[in-house]
């Protein structure tokens, strides 16, 4: 979540939001995100555009985006972005570098089963 008052209030809250710790991971892989947009009765069309496509340029070309706004009179010349981003691809999340990039690339990976996995499959 980013929020921003200054003159470039739209551009700087989005910025916020796409460098929030909470969001401490490569978004380009991203296949789809939900944007909220929050401001006083100021909000203006243009301002939400370039909110969209900003998180949209930092997503993969193909990514689904289903964004709204919110008028919240309480947030005076403030604008709020929440982003929140689901089928993102990474290391981070999908275990080793080798793992990702074999991931990325399409391509099968060998990795021991886990007993987890095990129990699973004698199950099923």
């Amino acid at each position: 979540m980013g929020e921003s008052d200054t003159g470039d209030r739209a551009i700087e809250s989005v910025n916020e939001a796409l460098n929030s710790p909470l969001l401490d991971l490569d978004i380009s892989t991203a296949k789809s995100a939900l944007v909220n947009i929050s401001g006083s009765s100021d909000l203006t069309l243009n301002e939400a555009e370039k909110i969209v496509q900003i998180v949209a340029d930092e997503l993969d070309p193909e990514a689904n985006i289903i964004w709204g706004t919110q008028i919240q009179d309480d947030l005076a010349s403030t604008v709020r972005t929440t982003i929140v981003v689901a089928g993102v691809t990474s290391p981070d999340i999908t275990g080793g570098d080798d793992e990702y990039k074999s991931k990325v690339r399409g391509e099968e990976t060998s990795t021991p089963e886990t007993d987890l996995e095990g129990f699973i499959d004698d199950v099923f």
